[in-house]
């Protein structure tokens, strides 16, 4: 869990944990984690890197920066920095200019009071299934740049960075600095459709990441995403294989609709049936290659 906590209490006190390490993990400004161990605290405004321990000061074992950026564009490649709120991203010029899918996807999560707290780091690593930045990002192909206390970092594609349900390759002491894309090109197209049990403050039921790259009615490039289908965000990588190289027309959105429905593992939950989110998938995915073909979103 992560507290708020303010001042210099002792770690120990709020995250009981032994044995511990101490990493002091950056961010803009006058503010750190202090992460120990599996624990971490976000430490407001803080004036010194020390912290109290069990009564006692603790140096630090390593310092870790932490990228607060909302986005910025540098030779086609946007990056946007882990601690970037949801609220930052909607309000982003890059992202709303040269990435609307993944802008639509951050104005449809939560509410206000949310979208100013959450991060986009904080998004992808808790994992969910249902996570609403996760198909845009991966319909990006976007990578996500890490770092380690102590051990160099590494770039991990979003494609292989989720393991099941709130599970990631992420080692115990590393954190999620950055993620990047490439800008995509102009004569691509995408779109992100959520579907919930009302209009707004609602986790998703099914939701649907389309970016295709068009010459003329020909399909060049086609990235589907998926989310709340599966134990994890994934690629349709067979409706992408349908789609790419072809004419698009009713005929093969048509069987597109109809391969997803074999591409997802959905269950039942308190929020629908199975059967139901397949079936909406398959919708889903067909109006989202219409609205694609008529000029709409990305």
């Amino acid at each position: 869990s992560v507290f708020k906590c303010k001042g210099y209490s002792s770690v120990m006190q709020t995250c009981p944990i032994a044995p511990y390490h101490i990493v002091y993990i950056k961010v803009s400004g006058n503010k750190y984690w202090v992460a120990c161990g599996l624990a971490a605290i976000h430490v407001f405004d803080a004036t010194e890197k020390t912290t109290t321990l069990d009564g006692g000061i603790s140096d630090a074992d390593s310092t870790i920066t932490v990228d607060s950026t909302s986005g910025f564009e540098s030779n086609g490649t946007i990056t946007i920095g882990a601690l970037t709120t949801i609220s930052e991203l909607v309000a982003s010029e890059v992202i709303r200019n040269k990435c609307q899918i993944l802008h639509s996807a951050a104005n449809s999560l939560g509410s206000p009071l949310t979208r100013n707290r959450a991060t986009i780091g904080g998004n992808l690593a808790d994992a969910s299934p249902a996570a609403d930045m996760a198909p845009p990002l991966l319909a990006l192909e976007a990578s996500i740049q890490t770092k380690r206390g102590g051990v160099e970092g590494r770039e991990i594609p979003l494609d292989k960075f989720f393991i099941g349900p709130n599970k990631t390759v992420l080692a115990e002491d590393e954190l999620i600095t950055q993620i990047r894309f490439s800008k995509p090109k102009d004569s691509a197209r995408g779109i992100f459709i959520k579907l919930g049990l009302r209009n707004s403050l609602s986790i998703s039921v099914v939701s649907i990441a389309v970016i295709l790259d068009m010459e003329g009615l020909v399909c060049q490039k086609a990235r589907v995403a998926l989310g709340a289908v599966a134990p994890t965000i994934i690629r349709a990588f067979h409706v992408e294989s349908k789609l790419e190289g072809e004419e698009i027309n009713e005929n093969i959105i048509q069987e597109c609709a109809e391969i997803v429905k074999e591409e997802i593992s959905p269950i039942s939950d308190i929020r629908a049936s199975a059967e139901y989110r397949r079936l909406a998938s398959s919708v889903i995915l067909k109006r989202a290659i219409q609205q694609v073909l008529k000029g709409e979103g990305l």
